[in-house]
């Protein structure tokens, strides 16, 4: 449903029912409450966020370098993962969770390497996309992006491991988060 708040300071697409005239104090249940009332509490708070499932572009990288690894040794590693153990579940647990969980092991496994070996200390080129269209099709969806010094940008399907080449016309990236 696609809808603009009352200010009109931006407009986005909801995948969760929100009802035609958002009352501030509607909740789903008594501890549960939709993503369009959660936004507009964080943006009374900070009103300068914007708040868009489809069709915002952000670019966060929390640190200032990073170390382009080796698709090679981002394969190994999440090899030895025990992400493909989880059940999907919609809404519960799905693709941005894989994601989450994926770029959060490569941190720990980057950590034990930093570690064990005298390496350099910034963290690797490795974290989160949500973005439209992967690899050519069209879905919302969250993957793994990594910058490789061998490859150059890759998508990594948590869910599968399965990797691909990033390319614009293929890939749809509206929120990156490293």
């Amino acid at each position: 449903m696609k809808l603009k708040d009352k200010d009109n300071q931006f407009e986005y697409l909801m995948y969760v029912h929100v009802p035609e005239n958002p009352s501030t104090d509607q909740v789903l249940t008594t501890n549960m409450m939709g993503s369009y009332f959660i936004a507009k509490r964080f943006r009374e708070i900070w009103p300068n966020l914007v708040y868009s499932v489809v069709g915002a572009t952000s670019i966060l990288l929390a640190d200032d370098n990073y170390i382009l690894p080796k698709k090679d040794d981002i394969k190994k590693i999440l090899k030895e993962s025990l992400i493909d153990m989880y059940k999907y579940t919609v809404h519960s647990f799905d693709c941005d969770d894989y994601s989450l969980l994926a770029h959060a092991f490569i941190v720990q496994e980057r950590y034990k390497i930093k570690k064990n070996k005298l390496e350099k200390k910034q963290p690797w080129a490795f974290g989160q996309a949500w973005g439209s269209k992967f690899n050519g099709k069209e879905v919302s969806h969250a993957v793994n992006i990594c910058y490789t010094q061998d490859e150059g940008i890759i998508f990594i399907e948590p869910q599968t491991d399965k990797i691909w080449r990033a390319n614009s016309e293929q890939d749809k990236v509206i929120f990156i988060r490293m």
